[in-house]
C-alpha cells in the first residue's frame, strides 16, 4: 500500500485565494518498506492579505520564505519528480492514498498546486478515498463508549496529548510526523483493546 502523508502551512484557509507556505510529506510504500520525507517552504511574488493573522499562527515569515523557501514551481516539479518515481501514474492499480489530520483541507491547496501548473492528473496519483486521522480518532472514541464531549477540542495537539506524543505545532513536517504517529497509536488503541 501506498500512502502519501501531508500537511501544509497557508496563508490562510481558502485555497481559491491563500497559498501554501510549507508542504510536507511523507511518501510511505509499505510492500518494499520504504519511506521518503520531503519538507518544503515555498516564498512568492506577493501575498494575500490574510498571511499576517497565519503568520501569528505558524511563525513563518515573508522574510524568511524569501531567503529560505523555493519559487512555487520548483517545489512543484520536487513533487511532481517524487510521485512519479514511485506511483505510475496511468496504472489505475498504482495510487497512494492522501492521509493527514484534516486531509481534506491539504488536499485542496495540493489540488490547486496541480492546477496551478497546469496538470490535470491530480487523481491519477491518488486514490479518491483518504485516511483522514481525526475522523479515526472520533471513530475510536465513539467506538470505546466514550463521551465526545470530555475532548476539549479536535485539534492535532489536543489529541496528541490523549496519547503523550509530543510535537512543536504549526510546522508541516512537524505536524504530519505526529499525526502518522497518531494513527499509528490509534490503530494500536483499536485493535488491542
Amino acid at each position: 500500500m501506498k500512502i502519501f502523508w501531508i500537511d501544509t502551512e497557508t496563508t490562510g484557509l481558502d485555497s481559491n485565494n491563500d497559498k501554501i507556505i510549507q508542504l510536507a510529506c511523507i511518501f510511505e510504500d509499505t510492500e518494499k518498506e520504504l519511506i521518503i520525507k520531503k519538507d518544503w517552504y515555498i516564498k512568492h511574488n506577493n501575498y494575500p492579505e490574510s498571511f499576517a493573522d497565519a503568520e501569528k499562527i505558524h511563525g513563518i515569515t515573508r522574510d524568511f520564505l524569501n531567503e529560505s523557501g523555493k519559487s512555487k514551481s520548483e517545489v512543484y516539479r520536487e513533487l511532481l519528480l517524487l510521485l512519479d518515481n514511485n506511483i505510475e501514474k496511468f496504472n489505475k492499480k498504482d495510487k497512494a492514498i492522501l492521509a493527514g489530520y484534516n486531509v481534506e483541507f491539504d488536499k485542496g491547496f495540493l489540488y490547486k498546486l496541480f492546477l496551478s501548473n497546469n496538470n490535470s492528473f491530480f487523481h491519477s496519483y491518488f486514490h479518491s478515498a483518504k485516511l483522514e486521522v481525526m475522523s479515526h480518532f472520533i471513530y475510536l472514541y465513539y467506538d470505546s463508549n466514550d463521551n465526545l464531549n470530555d475532548i476539549e477540542n479536535f485539534k492535532l495537539e489536543t489529541l496528541c496529548n490523549q496519547f503523550r506524543i509530543k510535537f512543536n505545532s504549526h510546522n508541516a513536517m512537524a505536524d504530519i510526523q505526529a499525526t502518522r504517529e497518531l494513527f499509528l497509536s490509534i490503530t494500536d488503541a483499536l485493535y488491542n483493546n
